[in-house]
């Protein structure tokens, strides 16, 4: 089971058909850190896209992009995000879930990668950054806590060092 969060959708000048060809072969924004995840793109119905990202096999989320006729030649594309709920990954749809400045991060991020694709121009991350900040603003406790276990890790691997080298 998936749990969703989703946008209105742009709409960019070229047709449907197009805009489809595109998005099945665009990839996913750089918004996941060091870890890059495993995508695979599904392309299963004539007006939805979907990017199921994965981590050591197991579905984390998937983005759903679907698209309509939005006049001549013209297509919108909605975008939807879905965390997996259940099996080993459930915490990713909880913390969609309790953390929307993160979900809004991921959406926004996803958007602007859809935009410059079918625009045939340069990913603009500029553009996700208010999203980058509100996310950072309103996890600034877990950064502050990762970072400090980092820091008592690094301090206990020195100490540990040091007592090995006095052992000698």
């Amino acid at each position: 089971m998936l749990v969703a969060a989703c946008s209105q959708g742009a709409v960019y000048p070229v047709p449907l058909d197009r805009a489809r060809q595109i998005l099945c072969t665009t990839d996913l924004p750089p918004v996941f850190g060091s870890y890059a995840p495993d995508v695979e793109i599904q392309a299963n119905k004539p007006s939805e896209v979907t990017w199921i990202v994965r981590k050591n096999g197991y579905e984390l989320m998937r983005y759903i992009a679907t698209l309509s006729v939005a006049g001549e030649g013209r297509t919108r594309v909605g975008l939807e995000l879905k965390g997996a709920k259940g099996g080993p990954a459930e915490d990713v749809e909880r913390r969609l879930a309790e953390n929307s400045s993160i979900k809004n991060l991921y959406l926004m991020a996803m958007e602007e990668r859809i935009a410059s694709a079918i625009e045939g121009r340069p990913l603009d991350m500029t553009k996700s950054y208010p999203a980058l900040r509100a996310a950072t603003v309103a996890n600034v406790g877990n950064i502050r806590k990762s970072l400090d276990e980092a820091v008592k890790a690094s301090e206990e691997l020195e100490r540990a060092h040091l007592q090995s080298l006095k052992r000698r």
